[in-house]
């Protein structure tokens, strides 16, 4: 029941989105793949199996040992041949001054705060994959728009150096193009990096040469929070401690 509810509050914080033919699905996906959420992963399940082999140790245990005897040698009658013996024992605590139910609820605390620790590293991988998705886009775009304005710029620098040469422009204003289309240039440049910087962390992140394809925009994200995961920690921290 608890691991339903965090998946569902996972869900609602991640999916206020509308993906128009998008891949940003299989990014996120992708990232579950991650080799640091596989170890918490494993964490989690190691802690839930700790707690139910707690919980199979308190039980009553019923044991039975049986034994079989031959004597082939001469006896008095009374003395029987053979001899089959059977022992059953039956185990259990009777009161060990609330040990056991300390230990168990502690041990209830350790699993849920492991499976919360599993899903915050699931949100954040996936808030890290929506975030890099949308810089992609955005940074494409902003690209775009530098390659326009050198192409502009570049135009219209040597339309203006032709009117130069010629004697028909003056050189303040070649000058003040050849400026605008070098910081244009400077421009684009820094952004061509930004964009490969971020599609290193996309390939770490994916362990896949993803590409971003078509289009996604975040749909009224004010209507959906997503949990406060640090609290649930530091709640079942507290409950953990008290015991």
């Amino acid at each position: 029941m608890f691991e339903k509810y965090l998946k569902s509050a996972i869900f609602l914080a991640l999916y206020p989105l509308a993906m128009l033919a998008s891949n940003l699905h299989e990014f996120i996906a992708l990232s579950q793949n991650n080799e640091s959420y596989l170890i918490k992963q494993m964490q989690s399940e190691q802690a839930n199996l700790y707690k139910e082999q707690a919980f199979r140790n308190y039980l009553p245990s019923l044991s039975l040992n049986s034994a079989y005897v031959a004597n082939n040698k001469d006896r008095f009658i009374i003395d029987p041949q053979e001899s089959l013996f059977a022992k059953v024992s039956l185990n259990f605590l009777l009161f060990d001054g609330g040990a056991r139910e300390a230990n168990l609820r502690a041990l209830e605390s350790r699993e849920k705060l492991s499976l919360l620790d599993k899903e915050q590293n699931k949100n954040y991988l996936a808030l890290n994959a929506i975030t890099l998705y949308f810089n992609t886009l955005s940074l494409e775009k902003i690209l775009l728009a530098n390659q326009q304005k050198v192409s502009f710029l570049k135009s219209t620098f040597e339309r203006l150096q032709k009117f130069y040469d010629a004697g028909l422009s003056p050189k303040d204003e070649l000058e003040s193009i050849k400026a605008k289309y070098h910081l244009s240039l400077l421009e684009l440049s820094q952004n061509e990096l930004k964009l490969a910087n971020i599609q290193k962390e996309i390939k770490i992140l994916s362990d896949t040469d993803f590409k971003v394809q078509g289009n996604a925009f975040l749909e009224n994200p004010q209507q959906e929070k997503s949990q406060n995961y640090e609290v649930m920690i530091a709640k079942e921290q507290i409950n953990i401690a008290k015991e």
